[in-house]
């Protein structure tokens, strides 16, 4: 991994919702194909599945459109041996 990666690497924890961090990668890959199927109803019904409140799945969903998802598969892929 380069520098230019690893710095989006930190500036995607830094702006990350916290809410996020207890997200199994199941969980997560659960909630990101319904994102990538721009399936927001299902995306809320999944948060809400989560324990979240509306206002933390449009946080959620709002860190998806900005792009971060492509660090968060950057990152996986980094810690995949």
């Amino acid at each position: 991994m380069d520098q230019q990666q690893t710095d989006q690497l930190r500036l995607a924890d830094v702006q990350r919702p916290p809410i996020m961090e207890d997200l199994t990668k199941t969980q997560m890959f659960e909630i990101q194909s319904q994102f990538d199927e721009g399936d927001r109803e299902g995306f809320n019904w999944r948060a809400e599945s989560f324990g979240w409140t509306r206002e933390q799945a449009d946080e959620v969903w709002a860190w998806f459109e900005q792009g971060h998802r492509a660090v968060e598969m950057l990152a996986a892929e980094a810690a995949t041996p």
